[in-house]
């Protein structure tokens, strides 16, 4: 059965995550973490989890956040500093729009298929 908790430590141990994650009773579970296939989510204290116990294993099912930028069906993926603020970011928007941006610029595919860096260089499909 699935579980909620707080990440308390997050230590990358060669090519592995190994945390503790408090649980919803205050126990503590320590374990690898398991991602899956194509996809990294190294998580950072104080990170809220859903994650499933399996022997050594803690499989994390989803990092959960309560701060949805998204439209319905848009897929945004990020990466964060260590304090967990966003530093780069692509989102698949709901109006056909790709788009990638950092602190210091952003580029697009557009719906109609030209390609726009930081809004002042177009290109024409």
């Amino acid at each position: 059965m699935a579980e909620i908790g707080t990440i308390k430590s997050v230590e990358k141990e060669g090519n592995y995550i190994v945390a503790v994650v408090e649980t919803g009773s205050g126990a503590a579970v320590t374990g690898l973490i398991v991602n899956p296939l194509g996809a990294e989510f190294f998580p950072i204290k104080g990170d809220i989890v859903v994650f499933q116990r399996t022997g050594k294993e803690i499989v994390l099912l989803a990092g959960l956040s309560a701060n949805v930028e998204g439209a319905t069906g848009e897929v945004s993926l990020f990466s964060r500093d260590s304090t967990g603020a966003k530093v780069a970011e692509v989102w698949l928007k709901a109006t056909k729009i790709i788009e990638a941006k950092n602190d210091n610029g952003t580029f697009s595919l557009l719906a109609n298929g030209q390609f726009s860096a930081n809004g002042n260089f177009t290109v024409d499909p």
